[in-house]
């Protein structure tokens, strides 16, 4: 694992040495992941425009201090369900360590706000709209029928039965087969 680790941070450094040819090297840095049972080290690169640039944070979606995507939405999941409060008590229980309720309540309303803009887009589409002008004429066809079924009960008596209503019904626009 340590070797894929090296591997990892060395192509990132290689890259970040081409774009700032005037960087060096500084400590290293250690992010820990939230529900995951591993962390990150990483050098931190000096620019002479920066104080501290840390390129394999960027490039695996990692800031330090902040909840992964699973914890995100493991809070939102529990801030949907009951109150904010009680999402909080439900973390301690399930996961073992303590959060506020108003990091549940923010976790929450980003997911909340993230799936609205989702909605949004969706509904602002073409497809889902149906066209202005139709067509003059359609037939239309409807059929219905009775279907008994049966529910079972002990051999000694006599099968209830009970019908239920099927319907089928077919359109199509005139002229068209």
């Amino acid at each position: 694992m340590k070797s894929w680790a090296g591997e990892a941070e060395q192509k990132p450094a290689r890259d970040f040495k081409q774009q700032n040819p005037g960087s060096r090297y500084g400590k290293k840095r250690t992010t820990e992941l939230v529900l995951c049972l591993w962390s990150v080290a990483e050098r931190v690169w000096r620019t002479p425009s920066t104080s501290h640039e840390a390129p394999l944070a960027k490039r695996i979606g990692v800031r330090s201090r902040s909840p992964s995507r699973k914890l995100c939405r493991v809070l939102s999941d529990f801030g949907i369900d009951e109150s904010f409060a009680k999402a909080a008590k439900k973390m301690q229980d399930h996961y073992g360590f303590g959060v506020t309720a108003v990091a549940v309540r923010k976790a929450t309303l980003e997911s909340a706000a993230k799936a609205e803009r989702r909605h949004e887009q969706q509904c602002a589409k073409d497809y889902r709209r149906l066209p202005g002008k139709g067509p003059t004429n359609i037939i239309a066809e409807a059929d219905g029928s009775m279907i008994c079924t049966v529910k079972t009960s002990s051999r000694t008596r006599k099968r209830p039965r009970q019908w239920e209503e099927i319907r089928l019904a077919a359109a199509q626009v005139h002229g068209q087969t």
